[in-house]
C-alpha cells in the first residue's frame, strides 16, 4: 500500500474516530469519514494492547490489510477508514474476513454501486493468511 493510501498521524486517527460513523461488524469495526472526493481512498489500522499479545495484533493487522486490498478497488475517493479487526479475525476463514468487511464498508456508505461479487468464494481467495 503506497504512502498516498494510509493515514500516518495522529491527529488524522483522531478526526477520522471523532468525525466518522462507527459501523461495527462480527470481525471488523470501521469509523467511516469522507473527505475530499477527488483523493484516493485512506486507511489505518488501530489495535490497543488490549486485543492479545504483539503476535495476535500483527496477524489481525495482517488479515485485516489483506482483506483491504481485496475490498479497496470498489472503495469510493475521499473515504478515511479507520479499522479495528476483533479477535474473531484470527480464527475466521479469509474468505469470511473479506466478506465481513465488505459488508462494513457497504453499511459505511463507501462502496461504489455495482459492487463487488461478494458472495464469490474464489473472489477473495482461499488463502488463510495466517
Amino acid at each position: 500500500m503506497d504512502v498516498e493510501g494510509r493515514l500516518r498521524t495522529s491527529g488524522e486517527f483522531d478526526a477520522v474516530m471523532r468525525e466518522g460513523r462507527r459501523v461495527g461488524g462480527r470481525l471488523v469495526v470501521a469509523h467511516v469519514r469522507m473527505a475530499d472526493p477527488s483523493s484516493p481512498p485512506r486507511v489505518g489500522y488501530a489495535l490497543t494492547r488490549r486485543f492479545g499479545k504483539a503476535v495476535d495484533r500483527n496477524r489481525a493487522k495482517r488479515r485485516a490489510r489483506a482483506a483491504w486490498r481485496a475490498v479497496a478497488p470498489w472503495v469510493v475517493g475521499g473515504a478515511e477508514v479507520v479499522l479495528s479487526p476483533r479477535r474473531g479475525v484470527l480464527e475466521a476463514p479469509f474468505a469470511e474476513v473479506c466478506e465481513d468487511l465488505w459488508s462494513v464498508m457497504s453499511r459505511g456508505g463507501v462502496v461504489q454501486d455495482g459492487g463487488a461479487p461478494r458472495k464469490d468464494k474464489a473472489r477473495w481467495g482461499a488463502k488463510s493468511l495466517s
